[in-house]
């Protein structure tokens, strides 16, 4: 229906000026994160994912017949990034792979798990420090760069990557939400929890959509409805929250923040419930109770 402030009351599981976007798992159709951005939402509930992609949210995909979850993906040697697309491991640690597949050295590691440094009577820059620091005159290496141990093969601490150029630190790099990859070459992998919080973004600095609150570990499920008399609003709340009717008098509104998207900020903690509501034009929606 549509209400008298010109604005549409959509039914559940739809949104938008004319109620045109089916609703995905609290990700509106219009939101390039729907579906894990990884197809369409075609219906409430109902993602229709890209080629390579399934399961309920199109999170699922394989590398060559291998799902990416599994720990043999990628011959037990890398990471599952994409459909057929590999990422080898490269560390002291893990071995220094290559191929398609990660399956087999990357020269000119050798040995079972890729990383026998070959044996030479006399050092040699290429070879002994692996190009990435110098013979000195005893015979051992001086490494170069950013490249660190007895043969330059690791990196400094703090420093990823096949070159070690890629400077990551959790705390500040990942914003204390995540932390360095270092398959992933120093990348932050986001927490993607309850109890740590559900955060996006390169510097892990945002939550993931349909997300909120400082922790980023509350969601609403389903669009605020507010009584017939305007004087409460009722919201489902799941995160460190159960479902709660979160009663008018609790709620406080600010129309000089900018309001961009229903419940665009959430600020939660145990006395109080702040929300941020949608603004229409030049004017907004604003309780009185």
């Amino acid at each position: 229906p549509c209400l008298s402030t010109g604005v549409c009351d959509c039914p559940y599981g739809w949104t938008g000026d004319s109620c045109e976007f089916a609703i995905c798992f609290n990700v509106a159709a219009n939101d390039a994160s729907v579906c894990g951005g990884k197809g369409s939402c075609i219906d409430i509930d109902r993602c229709q994912c890209n080629a390579g992609y399934s399961g309920t949210k199109c999170s699922d995909y394989s590398c060559f017949g291998v799902r990416s979850n599994s720990t043999t993906v990628c011959s037990s040697h890398g990471v599952c990034l994409s459909p057929d697309k590999c990422q080898c491991a490269l560390t002291l640690e893990k071995g220094f792979w290559n191929g398609q597949q990660c399956d087999s050295c990357k020269l000119p590691y050798t040995g079972v798990k890729c990383n026998t440094i070959p044996q030479t009577d006399k050092c040699q820059d290429d070879v002994t420090c692996f190009g990435h620091g110098k013979c000195n005159s005893k015979g051992s290496c001086v490494c170069t760069g950013n490249f660190y141990g007895t043969n330059c093969n690791g990196c400094k601490t703090g420093y990823y990557g096949y070159d070690c150029n890629v400077y990551c630190d959790p705390k500040i790099t990942c914003s204390g939400n995540g932390y360095c990859d270092s398959i992933l070459g120093g990348v932050c992998t986001c927490n993607n929890n309850l109890s740590n919080g559900y955060f996006t973004g390169t510097n892990c600095n945002k939550c993931q959509s349909g997300y909120y609150g400082k922790k980023c570990s509350t969601q609403i499920l389903g669009p605020p409805i507010v009584s017939n008399l305007g004087n409460s609003m009722t919201l489902t709340i799941t995160g460190v929250y159960s479902k709660q009717n979160i009663p008018c008098s609790r709620i406080l509104t600010t129309p000089s923040v900018e309001r961009t998207t229903v419940v665009e900020n959430l600020l939660l903690n145990l006395e109080m419930l702040t929300i941020f509501l949608q603004e229409n034009q030049q004017s907004y929606l604003e309780l009185t109770c």
